[in-house]
């Protein structure tokens, strides 16, 4: 099993005109709009990730600004890079 830690996920746009999410951190680019920010300040709470039990995660927790989880290292891309482009591409 390996063990993820991820105090926030922030996505931008350069395509984007208006940012549709307020971010704590400026974006990495000039121009560059905020689309989704992620950033596991409620205890608690992981802001929709991982709703679904199909992807091997286990032991999801938010804890101290951190959203932690297991997954297994066999699964492809982590398993968390297909729920975040599953939940993105929404």
């Amino acid at each position: 099993m390996l063990t993820v830690l991820l105090d926030y996920v922030h996505i931008y746009d350069a395509r984007a005109t208006q940012p549709s999410a307020q971010c704590s951190a400026a974006p990495p680019r000039a121009g560059a709009q905020a689309v989704r920010c992620w950033e596991f300040n409620t205890p608690g709470d992981p802001e929709g990730w991982f709703t679904r039990e199909s992807l091997n995660i286990s032991n999801v927790q938010v804890a101290g600004g951190v959203l932690s989880f297991q997954v297994k290292a066999s699964e492809p891309g982590f398993g968390f890079v297909v729920a975040l482009a599953h939940w993105y591409g929404r």
